[in-house]
């Protein structure tokens, strides 16, 4: 399984659950970095700002999510961050 397939899967899993948490989820990206496969996630609050709390609870979502669902088949870190205020927002295409 690819990294494309991957990012496919988490995205399908993490947009209802980032949406439940009243936030955007903006960019999925699964990549190697160094010896690790880092998975970053990419969350906005509409209308207001994004706080460490949303951060928090979009990443043990989607971690409790990942792993009852065997998403990843191999050991990745898990990076939820939010697009900032000066950061132009995008979505990347699924």
């Amino acid at each position: 399984m690819g990294p494309m397939e991957i990012t496919r899967r988490v995205r399908d899993v993490a947009e209802p659950l980032a949406h439940a948490e009243g936030v955007r989820l903006l960019d999925v990206t699964f990549a190697r970095q160094g010896p690790s496969h880092v998975l970053r996630l990419v969350i906005d609050r509409p209308g207001g700002p994004t706080s460490v709390a949303d951060c928090e609870a979009v990443s043990r979502g989607v971690a409790a999510a990942l792993d009852a669902t065997d998403a990843i088949p191999h050991a990745y870190l898990l990076e939820v961050s939010s697009a900032g205020k000066d950061t132009p927002l995008w979505k990347r295409p699924a």
